[in-house]
């Protein structure tokens, strides 16, 4: 069987413009969430960064990011992203100083949301 391949919808330019979102102490340690745009204004990918963190939980926020971002080159909706990320939970009080969330993926649900709004893109 030939390997398959995958062509992106959206090529990544060299620049991109973006914002990186802290949320304090969600747990135990910083959250570090970027999201970049294009010219066009869409968001096109994210990274996540936890500041001090066990290698397993980075290997799996980079797997996380890098599935998102291949989404949102692919012309995925960012409500669609939104939606599967909103609500997920893994205790039941995750609590940063920041601000309420159930979890990680809920927390990348909120800041998308935010960022989204700020932009006039619609997400529900």
């Amino acid at each position: 069987m030939g390997k398959a391949s995958y062509t992106p919808i959206w090529e990544r330019l060299s620049d991109l413009a973006g914002v990186t979102r802290r949320i304090r102490g969600l747990h135990g340690a910083n959250l570090y969430i970027t999201v970049n745009r294009d010219a066009s204004d869409q968001v096109r990918e994210i990274f996540v960064n936890r500041g001090k963190a066990d290698p397993c939980y980075q290997a799996w926020e980079e797997a996380v990011a890098r599935l998102i971002s291949l989404c949102l080159r692919a012309n995925i909706s960012l409500d669609n992203v939104v939606r599967q990320l909103r609500g997920i939970t893994c205790h039941p009080v995750a609590n940063g100083k920041d601000g309420f969330y159930l979890s990680e993926p809920d927390a990348l649900a909120q800041v998308l949301t935010t960022y989204s709004t700020l932009s006039g893109l619609k997400t529900e």
